[in-house]
């Protein structure tokens, strides 16, 4: 509902409150009093929950209200915040604010304080008990509705006879005669009722292999009950039907038990929401070992990894020829499409990228238009603006998924539609972003990166997300939203006074809203920020994303900034080619993420030391060159945990005088560093202690011997919590027997040098779970001998090999036992794979690209039947 968000801003803010308390002593009384009211309309937000209607516009109204009332409280004690640091900044005591200051603002405060009670009030006269029989009317419409949309993706079967095909087969196979469950995965509008419909059609009517069939559409409002009778409607006769209505859920499953017992039955359960509900009524679902099956359509994974044998079936896109086929079938039904609009079909066909219902709609929209290349031309660039304002059949059916979200993954996924179409987005940015923005509910005793990739993971598997690639433990690398998906963010973010999003193609107008949090503008950045007219000095945005065309970010842009979205937390500037970060950057002081990134290489004279003036800051991601030292101060941002340059990363000695008193305790990610002659000083400093990903860059320019080069390596036994770990461009160094701390779980090695003493080391450290090896170092490097010994890498999971001179792979009994993944690329000298590789029984997949004819035709040649591994190959050399 919509009252969620404002929940989790209020919790929020009621936070802040209480760990700011030191900032705010100044208006303490006041402070006291609203924070009394934040949290009795919190308390009664969510002790409300389960009389909320949406569709009441008198309710629409109030949440509307509590939204505003609490921005302006947000916005004042933000302010008031950031007027208190910043004269302790210029060295002035807080009984020195004026006196007129303070009045203000405690008369603002009492004023919010005001507002909230006549809200209130008015809540108590105008919203009475009549909305509870409202609100089931509204259910009641809506399940007719639901029904409704089930008949647009069961129009057409485009694209799924090979889904139907496999998910028969597992339904129909005799190998397995227990009981068990089957389950079609995707988003809305993916066209998971069409498939079960068509499968059910097959296998329950045409096939006859089971003694009894039933088909249950559900919606989101469904209960337990509404599951069960829906079956019993199925196989009892109508005289029965009236004997079950008042019957109790355990009443239902005992009858549904003996209905369904000693008969093969095939059960859909089509459009399940909630991920208790299967766990309750599989009771009633008896296991006769004769092949009885249960298809669930859903949206997110409903069913347990214990409950079913056959792994869920996570339904892909059309594909672009799929596509085209769906939208002409819909728009010129027998007739064929004429020659000249068929090129222009197949890019609007594209436009809605595989998902069915957006085809569907938009076949609609195109069969009362004029059929002539002009008229279709009109919806290039455009399809997704027009199949939104169709907001009953497109919107409303992604809009249930968002609906079904926690509040905390709610702000999450409406975050989403601030990126741009097509942005193939990094997992850990995003996590970072969501970090900053502060909607990770984390504690103690987890890290909040680790929760905020749960909550990824959770939005992955409500098919609200697409996984692009996976990193090599299995977590997600990158990922793509669905346009249509993107769609619904940034409409209910417009509703929520969330975010906005604008564009030189979309350019926003004067009068936009004050009170959005945060903006995001995409296209020519200069000429966003040229106009006065687009630059509103009473925005009170917290975040501000800039997606750019290489434009230049000038002095005077930065200036608008410092003046304009001076209560940022998140600054992202993404190919904006930006020659200098100025010193005014402490403007914002409520900043706690600054990322600047370009596809070309950015050149940035040096990090201004009034960066370190901002207390609250977590990440520092700067694609670049930064050419001097990062300030000598640095060691005092204990917010830090994000530190990125992606070249030349330099960090100061630290003074005699603070010694380990100032350190960055927080800091989690260190990428970039460059190795020196005051590196292991660094480490043996604990200046970083905490640091778990390590990428540490060799500069040549050191001359550093190998004796040198190997006691910086062996520093890193001063971080104990080290897992991550990343060397680039290292020269020799000297093998030494504690040349790398235990607790490393991956390491990568890109153009280092490396020889099999180097690997023997590797091999005893016990917690390894991933090692890459990409080139070696120089030129004139001999070519490797890789051996690997009885009892070597005992937990490695994965290991690739790339751009190596490589002739020989020696692998014993007893070494690798526990090898998952094995990936190799551009070895020309390798002739073969060791002969210890067949029977390494965890091996799952082996992956090989660009390697010698020789070595291909040898793996090529394998009897696949003595393989137990799944074998990749490119055969291109």
């Amino acid at each position: 509902m919509r009252d969620d968000l404002i929940v989790f801003v209020l919790e929020s803010l009621i936070n802040v409150v209480k760990e700011e308390a030191s900032l705010l002593g100044g208006v303490k009384d006041q402070v006291t009093s609203l924070q009394n009211h934040l949290q009795m309309i919190n308390a009664f937000l969510q002790n409300s929950e389960q009389e909320r209607d949406e569709s009441d516009v008198v309710k629409e109204v109030f949440i509307d209200q509590l939204r505003d009332v609490t921005f302006e409280a947000e916005d004042v004690i933000y302010e008031y915040m950031v007027h208190v640091i910043m004269q302790k900044r210029r060295n002035v005591v807080k009984k020195s604010l004026h006196f007129h200051d303070l009045h203000d603002v405690a008369d603002t405060i009492t004023s919010i304080d005001n507002k909230i009670e006549q809200i209130l009030r008015h809540k108590e006269t105008y919203i009475t008990r009549g909305a509870l029989q409202a609100d089931h009317d509204h259910d009641v419409k809506r399940y007719s509705l639901d029904r409704s949309k089930s008949k647009v993706e069961r129009d057409d079967s485009v694209g799924f006879s090979h889904h139907a095909n496999n998910l028969i087969d597992q339904l129909l196979d005799e190998k397995n005669q227990q009981r068990d469950v089957v389950s079609i995965i995707g988003m809305g509008g993916s066209g998971k009722s069409k498939l079960a419909r068509k499968i059910y059609d097959i296998v329950g009517v045409d096939h006859g292999s089971f003694e009894c069939c039933a088909w249950v559409y559900g919606c989101r409002e469904f209960k337990y009950r509404d599951w069960l009778l829906g079956i019993l409607n199925c196989l009892v006769s109508r005289s029965r039907k009236k004997e079950t209505e008042d019957k109790s859920v355990d009443e239902l499953k005992a009858t549904l038990l003996d209905c369904l017992q000693g008969k093969r039955y095939f059960v859909v359960l089509d459009n399940m929401w909630k991920t208790g509900v299967w766990n309750i009524i599989k009771a009633a679902f008896p296991d006769d070992s004769n092949g009885s099956r249960i298809l669930i359509t859903c949206r997110e994974k409903v069913v347990s990894m214990e409950d079913s044998r056959i792994p869920p079936y996570f339904l892909p896109f059309l594909d672009e020829v799929e596509s085209w086929e769906l939208l002409r079938n819909k728009v010129f039904q027998e007739e064929q499409c004429p020659s000249d609009l068929e090129i222009i079909g197949k890019q609007l066909a594209q436009s809605c990228k595989g998902l069915p219902l957006s085809i569907v709609v938009l076949a609609d929209l195109l069969k009362h238009i004029e059929f002539s290349h002009w008229t279709w031309s009109n919806y290039i660039g455009n399809v997704n603006s027009y199949l939104t304002e169709d907001k009953t059949r497109c919107l409303d059916v992604m809009a249930k998924s968002y609906k079904h979200l926690p509040k905390h993954l709610k702000s999450c996924f409406l975050y989403l539609g601030s990126l741009p179409d097509g942005f193939e987005n990094p997992a850990r940015q995003i996590m970072e972003l969501w970090s900053a923005e502060e909607f990770i509910q984390a504690n103690d005793t987890r890290e909040v990166i680790n929760v905020a990739e749960e909550y990824l993971t959770d939005l992955v598997n409500r098919s609200l997300v697409q996984v692009s690639s996976r990193r090599t433990d299995g977590g997600v690398k990158t990922f793509r939203i669905h346009e249509m998906l993107r769609e619904l963010a940034k409409f209910e973010s417009v509703r929520e006074k969330f975010l906005e999003v604008h564009s030189t193609a979309r350019p926003i107008n004067s009068s936009m809203g004050c009170k959005v949090r945060r903006l995001s503008i995409q296209g020519n950045t200069s000429q966003y920020f040229a106009s006065d007219a687009y630059c509103n000095p009473s925005l009170s945005a917290r975040s501000l994303l800039l997606f750019g065309e290489r434009n230049v970010f000038e002095t005077k842009q930065w200036q608008r900034v410092f003046k304009i979205f001076i209560y940022i937390r998140v600054l992202y500037l993404w190919e904006v080619h930006v020659n200098s970060i100025p010193k005014e950057i402490d403007n914002l002081i409520s900043l706690r993420y600054i990322r600047i990134w370009s596809d070309g290489l950015l050149t940035i004279p040096s990090i201004p030391s009034s960066i370190c003036n901002l207390g609250y800051l977590e990440t520092i991601d700067i694609s670049g060159d930064v050419k001097e030292c990062m300030p000598k101060h640095i060691w005092r941002m204990k917010q830090l945990r994000h530190l990125r340059v992606s070249k030349h990363l330099r960090l100061p000695k630290p003074s005699r005088r603070t010694g380990r008193h100032e350190n960055l305790s927080n800091l989690r990610i260190l990428s970039g560093l460059v190795v020196d002659k005051k590196t292991k000083f660094l480490m043996a400093q604990h200046k970083f202690p905490n640091v778990k990903k390590l990428h540490l860059v060799y500069d040549i320019k050191m001359n550093m011997n190998e004796a040198e080069v190997a006691q910086v390596l062996e520093s890193l036994n001063n971080l104990r919590q080290l897992k991550c770990l990343k060397l680039i461009g290292f020269a020799k160094f000297e093998p030494r027997p504690n040349l790398l701390p235990s607790t490393i779980e991956k390491i990568t090695f890109i153009s280092s040098y490396l020889d099999s003493e180097h690997l023997e080391i590797l091999g005893a450290l016990s917690n390894l779970r991933i090692l890459k090896i990409r080139k070696t170092y120089g030129s004139n490097v001999p070519s490797l001998l890789i051996r690997c010994i009885n009892g070597e890498f005992p937990n490695l999971e994965v290991f690739e090999m790339m751009g190596l001179r490589v002739e020989t792979w020696e692998l014993e009994k007893g070494a690798m036992p526990n090898l998952q993944r094995l990936v190799i690329k551009e070895c020309y000298e390798l002739r073969d794979l060791p002969n210890q590789v067949y029977s390494l029984t965890k091996l799952q997949v082996v992956e090989v690209s660009r390697m010698s004819g020789y070595f291909t035709r040898r793996l090529m040649g394998l009897n696949k039947n003595n393989v137990v591994f799944k074998l990749l190959i490119d055969s291109n050399p």
